[in-house]
This record gives structure tokens, sequence and C-alpha cells, in this order.
């Protein structure tokens, strides 16, 4: 279909073909829908990548954050720990301290006391055992804290005890190591013994303050309990002697010997050989003559002399 126009002032026609103007409207109409879509898609665009893309995060490191404002209370917090560590070390070492000092005296005082070492092992911990408790709450530092110094008080208080007990164990050992007790020498037999009797030189009764024991020549003298070399030389009517100082008032004496062994001052134990036997002095042949002291007088040495049976 064509419409023409007609324009009379100027004399002039024009003609339009319908199907030509609904063609150009259709693309007229097309080019404004696809320019819309266009603008809606790349506004929808942003949008829609806004909510796919995850927004950009920045990751801050806080170790990062020692700045100059905060380095002081840093320092200041880092060695306060350093010195509360290093004295709880030390508090650790003074205990582990005191507990090897009372493992010690435990050993030795199982040895002084001739106890079972198998029963009374201080290298290895006590056994121990019994039912599973309910657990209870952790404990706070503080209470921790708390229950150390109650445990190093403990420590500090038994170490005392164990070691007053060890000196009283050790006094009563010596003393009972140190007390005249047994035979001085190991052979022979008793020639004469303690009290009245006939004086052998003169013929006299007298009094003799000792026992005498027969023996060969050289046999071992041997103290009868630990002291301190009071004398050992020559001594008017006893020839070769050594006297023994034992302590608690208690002192011996080992007359007529070949040979002395030990010197004055010098330390010995029961049992060590200090001299052997002669006849030395006022004698008539080998024998060693055997006195004990009590608070400086002679006592009858044969119950000393039996008392080890």
């Amino acid at each position: 279909m064509q419409i023409i126009i007609v324009d009379h002032r100027r004399g002039t026609t024009r003609r339009f073909d319908t199907a030509r103007a609904k063609a150009g409207l259709l693309a007229a109409g097309v080019g404004c829908t696809a320019f819309l879509l266009a603008a809606l898609l790349i506004v929808g665009g942003w949008k829609l990548h806004g909510w796919l893309v995850p927004p950009r995060v920045e990751v801050v490191d806080i170790g990062t954050m020692d700045t100059a404002e905060h380095k002081g209370e840093l320092d200041e917090l880092r060695s306060r720990i350093h010195d509360e560590s290093a004295a709880f070390a030390r508090r650790i070492a003074t205990l582990q301290a005191h507990i090897a000092r009372i493992d010690a005296a435990g050993e030795r005082m199982t040895r002084l006391a001739n106890l079972d070492e198998g029963e009374f092992d201080f290298g290895q911990p006590p056994a121990l055992g019994g039912p599973i408790s309910e657990e209870g709450d952790t404990p706070e530092l503080g209470q921790l804290l708390d229950e150390l110094d109650a445990l190093e008080a403990r420590v500090r208080s038994r170490s005392r005890q164990l070691s007053v007990l060890e000196d009283m164990l050790v006094d009563a050992q010596a003393r009972e190591a140190s007390r005249p007790e047994g035979r001085p020498v190991t052979s022979g037999y008793i020639s004469s013994g303690y009290g009245r009797r006939t004086d052998p030189f003169t013929g006299r009764p007298a009094s003799h303050y000792g026992l005498d024991f027969a023996a060969r020549p050289g046999t071992d003298v041997s103290a009868v309990g630990s002291g301190i070399v009071e004398s050992s030389g020559m001594r008017s009517g006893y020839g070769q002697m050594v006297e023994i100082n034992h302590g608690n008032g208690y002192s011996t004496r080992y007359g007529h010997n070949s040979k002395l062994l030990v010197r004055a001052g010098e330390r010995v134990t029961r049992g060590q050989v200090i001299a052997e036997v002669g006849a030395s002095g006022r004698a008539t042949g080998p024998h060693l003559h055997f006195e004990v002291w009590h608070n400086g007088k002679a006592v009858n040495p044969s119950k000393y002399v039996h008392a080890a049976r």
C-alpha cells in the first residue's frame, strides 16, 4: 500500500510505502530494545559482579602491630615473664637439691641401720596405686604456687629431721663401736686373771689390774674398740705399750709388745691390728697384758672380753 501527500504551496507530492515504514519502525524498535537491553546488562553486570565476587579483604598480621606505642609494654611483659620463669626454675632446682640430699641421707641411714636396701631403695620412686578417682577442676597458677611453697617447707623440715636422726644414729654407732668389746688376740689363752695374785717376780701377793693372754711372739694384737691412740711407746712395767682413748670415759692398754704399729694421735677402729705380742718390760715370757679403764679406774676386762660372745 502507498500513500500520496500533495503540497499545494510548493506544488510537490510525496509517496510513502507502508510496508517499508513498518519495516523501519520495527528496526527502530529492535534497535531501542537492543540499546535498553545493553544498558540493563551493563548496569546489572556491575551489580551481579558485586554479588558473585567477594569484596576485597585486607589481612592484617597482629604480630606486626608491635608499634612504638606498644613496644615498651611488650618488652616489659616479656621481661617479667622471663624473670618469673627464671625464678620458678631456681625454685625447682633448689627443691631437687633438697630431695637429692634426702635420698643420700636415706641411703646412708639404710646402711647404718642395717635395713633391707631392696625395701628402702631411695633410687626408685615409692610404689603407688589405687582406683581412678573423678577428675577435679584444673588448679590455677596461684594454687600451684601455694602448694609448691608448702612442699618446699615440708622438704626442708624433713631434710633437717633426717640430718638430726642420721647424727644420732652415727653417734650411737660410734659409741657402740668405741666401747671396748672382744678379745685383743685371736689365739692364745688367759694365763692370769684380774685381781689379787702372787707376783711372779717377788712371790708376794699383789694386785693385777688386767688380763694376761699367753700367745706366740709376733701374734697380732687388735684394738677392742674404735678410738684415738693416746700413747705408743715404752712405759715402766708395761714395756712396749699402746694406750687407746675410746671416749665416754673408756680407755684400754696393751702391754709387753715386741712391735708397735700405731703412733700417738692416730685414729684406730675396732679390730685394727695395733701391735705384735712380745715380752718387753716386766714379763716372764711372751704374752699380752690387757687392761680396761673407765672414768680413771681400772676395771675387770673379763666382762668386755666376753661381751662379744
